[in-house]
């Protein structure tokens, strides 16, 4: 992963085992290919190293953020690989479960089958009734 931009953040202390800091928003992300033209952003992640006379710096080590509900990962010899749970959507940075209908579109569904990344049709015809009040 290539370094894009490098910050300076204060660090609360709150005891020996934890410290409290405001982690950029706009840092290395790692990304996924959709079927879309724009990636799909998975995973956010910020390489943190520590001082504390602003010199001398310790090892450095990635921290990731990611959906544990949509997203796992796995270890390798390289890092980290994210990828998208089975039976699972990730659509527009929204997890959703297999089946589960588009809010804007109920006869779109999530078919991790057919791309993990958007709803789409399913192969019958969708029917959406309509409700009408009768008049007494």
């Amino acid at each position: 992963m290539e370094i894009v931009e490098t910050t300076v953040n204060d660090l609360q202390i709150l005891n020996a085992f934890q410290a409290d800091m405001v982690v950029p928003c706009h840092s290395n992300t790692k990304r996924a290919a959709n079927s879309g033209t724009a990636p799909v952003v998975l995973v956010f992640g910020v390489r943190v190293s520590l001082t504390n006379d602003g010199s001398l710096y310790g090892s450095s080590r990635y921290f990731y953020t990611y959906d544990s509900l949509c997203q796992g990962y796995q270890q390798n010899r390289y890092g980290y690989t994210f990828y998208i749970k089975s039976g699972k959507c990730y659509i527009n940075g929204i997890c959703y479960s297999e089946g589960e209908k588009a809010p804007a579109d109920g006869c779109k569904q999530c078919r991790p089958g057919n791309d993990p990344f958007s709803f789409t049709g399913g192969t019958y015809a969708c029917y959406i009734p309509v409700y009408a009040e009768r008049a007494n």
